[in-house]
């Protein structure tokens, strides 16, 4: 009768203690477990991004482009802004059009040696968002709608997406805490400009790149942030002779050393 009732009571006592048992053990494993980052990947900083051809006047559609070779490794292009004629004579210009980046996963952390092409249009373009270094896949190929989105620079005028082929300008530039592209406190990564360029001059710091007459297309030939040297561009016109290559590497361009992994 005795053992009987130590057994009543000792299950009794299992059947109380249970739940506090398992919780204590659950909240073990929980704390155990490895915790997932929610930091975001590094900003590029000057000489991590660089523009390495764009076209104004070469395409059946009308479209124009833009290139940008990534230097640095794994970096964060989310939000990056590349605004079309910004500064003209050191003071901002207005009627410009900005191509945001936007907040996709894929654009979270770019390896070193991604080629980003950048359409100003999306008609008859094929965009390419899959882009895995493993399987030798490095281009990207975005449009308007498709990992890039196009607004006005905030200083009034309409929108013009379109490059000018009589000269213009191109700033690549990270918007500062007040994330405006018409704000002063804008962190300038890289710039080109062709012909007279507009009256636009590079940001302070950066290389005063402009290209002479003829350059309504131009690509980079080098692989380092030396692309603010003319002697490395090649200007080409449109037509049977010329050699836009967006997302690929333009001709006698290596870009084996940045891609070795």
């Amino acid at each position: 009768m005795t053992d009987r009732l130590s057994d009543r009571v000792s299950l009794r006592l299992l059947e109380r203690t249970r739940p506090a048992a398992l919780g204590l053990l659950l909240a073990l494993v929980v704390a155990a477990a490895p915790i997932a980052s929610t930091a975001r990947s590094a900003a590029p900083t000057r000489g991590e991004v660089i523009i390495n051809e764009y076209a104004a006047d070469n395409d059946a559609n009308d479209n124009d482009f833009f290139e940008l070779l990534v230097l640095g490794d794994g970096i964060d292009l989310r939000g990056l802004r590349i605004t079309d004629n910004e500064l003209v004579q050191g003071v901002f210009n207005n009627g410009e059009a900005v191509f945001t980046l936007g907040e996709d996963a894929y654009l979270s952390k770019v390896a070193r040696g991604t080629l980003i092409a950048v359409w100003t249009a999306s008609a008859g373009v094929t965009t390419d968002t899959q882009v895995n270094p493993a399987t030798g896949d490095w281009r990207l190929v975005l449009a308007p709608g498709t990992g890039v989105t196009v607004s006005a620079d905030g200083l009034g005028g309409a929108i013009n997406p379109g490059l000018a082929n009589g000269g213009d300008a191109l700033y690549v530039y990270l918007p500062g805490p007040d994330r405006s592209s018409a704000g002063t406190d804008n962190v300038f990564l890289d710039f080109v400009a062709w012909e007279d360029g507009d009256g636009a001059v590079a940001p302070s710091g950066l290389g005063n790149l402009i290209l002479p007459d003829p350059a309504d297309n131009a690509y980079f030939t080098g692989n380092s942030v030396a692309n603010d040297d003319v002697a490395g561009w090649v200007r080409y016109d449109s037509g049977p002779n010329a050699k836009p290559t967006p997302g690929e590497p333009n001709p006698a361009q290596n870009l084996a050393p940045l891609r070795r992994r």
